[in-house]
């Protein structure tokens, strides 16, 4: 039976070598890191060629709105389906059938809430009297299911392990993206085609992911009964409880500054905060999403057998620091320079920007592919504690600097504060990481089917 599953999910040396972790399987994961880091890489490195173009002829104010919109997005994208779709690496795969199936309809039923929600709180669009209510009500719930739908995908494809197509998948998305976008410049740079383009830019992806996957999707049970949903929605409901919690606290702090700024500052300001933070995320986020998706799944399997994931954390933490190090410097040195040959002296604000959000960037880039061990370890509950501090204080902070400072001192402590926290956080990972671990609690009948008993 043992052998049957790891057939089915393509997972090679199981049984024979189920230390492959810190044997055989190192090849193996950096194998699959290459193939997904080189999608990312791909379609960030269009995203940085393109940014300085949109600079061009998009204004400031333009992608403000743009990030205004799209942090609602996201909020409520991250919302849409309770953090279900985290559980679909780690369970084996008739249940991940089951919970991809309660995934996607939960991700239409929030677009659709979201919808409703928007249209009888017509007034919350008014801040923007130049465009109508409806088309961004019509986006932003069409961004709202793509978005999650992408993501669930994504999920799905990382559990059969078919890293391919999720790299080609993000490569797609970014390019459709960029094609709705520069079109936009032939109808006078509307703010709106920004917006479409991440709103419709998941759309290639999405039907490449279900045609490769669609083989392994269809060849098990896909079930749409609302007793076989239930079910795994009771025996996940950790992932609801204590995971999307903490996924939502940490959205909402990553975006409230974007908020923050639009509301009080106006449109400008937001847009150079986003415009910088985006660029200086863009060459990391994606890349350390990529390497933290394959540890989790390895690190699973390690810690199913009683091993610590303590060193392979420390060496991913250590490699990522040194590889970020030289673009930090550059940024932070000459970045004034860089953004005037490129973007010209209306953008000399988000240069200033940029060099401080590069600090936290830094430190985000390096640590977050291990904060996956806080799920692996059954350490969600201490993580929810502690997100639900640190957000509190966040708040207090940006809300103190709103009232009494201008933005750019906003950006400055918001920058430091997400370093610290940051830090903070690796510290106790780290600890917790260093414990043995026996293989005990929910996580076991799950990783049972993926790391068969020799």
């Amino acid at each position: 039976m043992g052998v049957d599953v790891a057939k089915s999910l393509r997972l090679p040396g199981i049984g024979a070598r189920s230390g492959a972790f810190l044997a055989g399987r190192r090849g193996a994961m950096a194998k699959n890191v290459a193939v997904l880091g080189f999608g990312a890489a791909l379609s960030q490195i269009l995203t940085i060629l393109s940014t300085p173009v949109l600079g061009w002829y998009y204004t400031p104010g333009s992608f403000g709105i743009m990030a205004t919109s799209l942090s609602i997005v996201y909020i409520v994208s991250c919302l849409s389906n309770a953090n279900y779709e985290t559980a679909i690496i780690l369970t084996e795969q008739n249940q991940a059938i089951d919970l991809l199936s309660l995934c996607l309809i939960l991700n239409l039923f929030s677009s659709i809430i979201f919808c409703l929600i928007s249209v009888l709180a017509f007034n919350l669009f008014d801040i923007l009297p130049d465009y109508p209510s409806w088309m961004f009500i019509t986006l932003m719930s069409i961004g709202i299911f793509l978005t999650s739908t992408f993501s669930t995908l994504q999920y799905y494809a990382v559990r059969i392990e078919d890293y391919p197509a999720s790299s080609a998948s993000h490569v797609m998305r970014t390019l459709f993206a960029l094609v709705i976008q520069m079109a936009g410049v032939l109808f006078h740079s509307n703010p709106v085609w920004l917006i479409a383009g991440r709103v419709f830019g998941p759309l290639p992806g999405i039907g490449y992911l279900l045609r490769r996957d669609g083989e392994s999707l269809w060849n098990h049970r896909l079930t749409w009964r609302v007793a076989d949903l239930m079910t795994v929605a009771r025996h996940y409901r950790r992932f609801p409880l204590y995971a999307a919690p903490q996924r939502i606290i940490a959205l909402l702090a990553e975006e409230m500054p974007t908020l923050v700024l639009a509301s009080v500052f106006g449109p400008s300001p937001a847009g150079y905060y986003w415009f910088s933070s985006r660029l200086s995320q863009v060459p990391c986020g994606v890349i350390s999403q990529a390497i933290g998706r394959v540890f989790s799944r390895e690190a699973a399997k390690t810690i199913y057998q009683g091993r610590t994931t303590f060193r392979p954390a420390i060496k991913i933490v250590t490699v990522l620091a040194i590889v970020a190090i030289p673009a930090v410097a550059v940024v932070i040195l000459w970045a004034p320079e860089l953004f005037d040959i490129l973007l010209g002296p209306e953008w000399q604000t988000a240069a200033v920007y940029c060099q401080w959000i590069v600090v936290w960037v830094f430190f985000r880039f390096s640590v977050s592919p291990i904060l996956c061990l806080f799920t692996i370890l059954n350490e969600q509950k201490r993580l929810l504690k502690l997100d639900s501090v640190v957000f509190v204080i966040r708040a207090v902070v940006i809300a103190c600097c709103a009232i009494a400072f201008d933005a750019l001192t906003l950006v400055m402590v918001f920058s430091v504060f997400e370093s610290a926290k940051i830090v903070l956080y690796a510290v106790i990972i780290l600890r917790l990481a260093r414990r043995p671990v026996a293989p005990a609690g929910p996580l076991t009948s799950e990783l049972r089917a993926i790391v068969p008993l020799p």
